[in-house]
Formats: structure tokens, C-alpha cells, sequence
């Protein structure tokens, strides 16, 4: 389809939402949508700019259309459904190990924040009684996509490791609290310790702005390393593994 460079584009797309007369049952294809996205990956878009602007246009105008209210509607919850997997089709190709940086080397490392937090049984949590274990400390929320794939891997690990002196605990930032996150836990069977955040623990590791979040503490109680977003299980098993050799 082209644009008439003769005619204003805020006509152009006028003429075309007008015309635009979807059957009451009709909903967009947004899986095939994204199948021709990845099709068309990497080729050259010409006139982008123009259709970018177009889109916008198109945006609005639904907006003000009562013909296309509805079809809008229906276009934007299906966008909205695959944005998420889109993004992925900006990374670059390349395994989720490589963009992890390495552990840190000892004399590079700074204590980790000292905190206190309560259990979902009221037991306290704190980081100073677990001095001599390596401690995976994960931010998380029950909403997160890449915390629930994380999720199943720390269990693995507090299984295999956890006799070797690892700690794991699960500091949840969902609003409602142990609302959503007690029967979470229960129905996937987390055994290992879970909190609550708190805008002191927050701000102590430096605002928690991404999920998940994950900083492993070696056992001198010093942060050794930070992921922010998810990163490939063999990551971590290699790092815990690291330090847990560490004297």
C-alpha cells in the first residue's frame, strides 16, 4: 500500500479509517502478524519515517472515529498481547551467558547492605546471621514473566547446594504483599526463605527498578555479583559453585 505524496497524510489516513468497516466478530491475527514481522526481520523498511508518522496518525484518529473505535481496540490488546515477545527481535544474537559480566575478584567486592526482614512465618531474616554461606538474594514479583522461569532454578539450587552452605531468599515486590505472593509460594512449591521488600532494603541495594533482580554475597558477607534481568540457570550454577570453593 502507498501514500499519494499529493495528498496531506492526515487526509490520507482519514480516508482510509473511514473506509475501514470491521465485522462485529472480527479480531486482529496478532500471532500471524508477528510470524510476518519475523519473516521481514532485517530487511530494508523504506519510507519509515513517513509510516512511522502514519502510525501515530492512525493512533489518534481511531481515537476520534466511532467507526474505528472498536477496531482500535481490538488492535491494541492484540499489540499489547506480543509486545513483550517483539523485544526480543532487538537483542542481540547471542547466548544469555555472554551478558552476564564474571564474578567479581575478591578485593574488588563491598559489603552487602545489612537487612532485616520477616519471613512469610514472622521469623527473621537477617543477612549478618548468615555470614559463612553464599546467599542468592532475588527480587521478584508473582506478575514477573523471567522471576517465574527463575523461580523453579533456586529451588533446584537450595536442593543441591543448600547442604553446602548456600542461602536463598525471595524478596517480593507485589503490592498487596502475601496476598498474592503465600499462595504463589504454595502452589509452586518454593521451599526457600521469602519476604517482603521494604523501601529500606530497596534503596540499600541501590532502587529496584528492574525484575528480577539478583546479587550474590559470598560467604565474607560481600556482594560478588549483580544480575538485572534474567540470565541462562547456567550462569548462576557456575557462580554459586565459584563461591562456594572459595576459602
Amino acid at each position: 500500500m502507498e501514500i499519494n505524496d499529493n495528498v496531506p497524510q492526515d487526509r490520507w489516513v482519514n480516508d482510509k479509517m473511514a473506509a475501514l468497516d470491521p465485522e462485529s466478530g472480527w479480531q486482529p491475527d496478532a500471532a500471524q502478524g508477528l510470524e510476518l514481522f519475523r519473516a521481514r526481520r532485517g530487511a530494508r523498511m523504506k519510507r519509515s519515517r513517513r509510516w512511522a508518522w502514519a502510525i501515530v496518525a492512525v493512533a489518534a484518529v481511531s481515537l476520534a472515529l466511532p467507526v474505528t473505535r472498536a477496531f482500535a481496540a481490538r488492535c491494541v490488546e492484540a499489540c499489547v498481547g506480543v509486545t513483550s515477545r517483539v523485544t526480543q527481535f532487538f537483542q542481540p544474537d547471542q547466548p544469555a551467558a555472554t551478558k552476564s559480566l564474571p564474578l567479581l575478584e575478591q578485593q574488588k567486592r563491598v559489603p552487602a547492605p545489612a537487612f532485616t526482614l520477616d519471613d512469610a512465618g514472622g521469623r527473621s531474616i537477617q543477612l549478618s546471621s548468615l555470614r559463612g554461606k553464599v546467599v542468592l538474594l532475588n527480587f521478584w514479583a508473582t506478575w514477573c514473566p523471567p522471576c517465574k522461569v527463575e523461580i523453579p532454578w533456586f529451588a533446584d539450587f537450595t536442593r543441591e547446594y543448600g547442604e553446602r552452605r548456600l542461602a536463598v531468599i525471595g524478596v517480593s515486590l507485589d503490592e498487596d504483599g502475601w496476598t498474592s505472593v503465600r499462595p504463589y509460594a504454595e502452589q509452586n512449591k518454593i521451599d526457600y526463605s521469602l519476604a517482603l521488600v521494604n523501601d529500606e532494603i530497596s534503596a540499600a541495594y541501590g532502587g529496584i527498578n528492574t525484575l528480577p533482580a539478583t546479587f550474590l554475597i559470598d560467604r565474607q558477607g560481600r556482594i560478588a555479583a549483580k544480575h538485572v534481568g534474567i540470565v541462562d540457570k547456567s550462569v548462576y550454577d557456575a557462580e554459586i559453585a565459584q563461591l562456594l570453593s572459595e576459602k
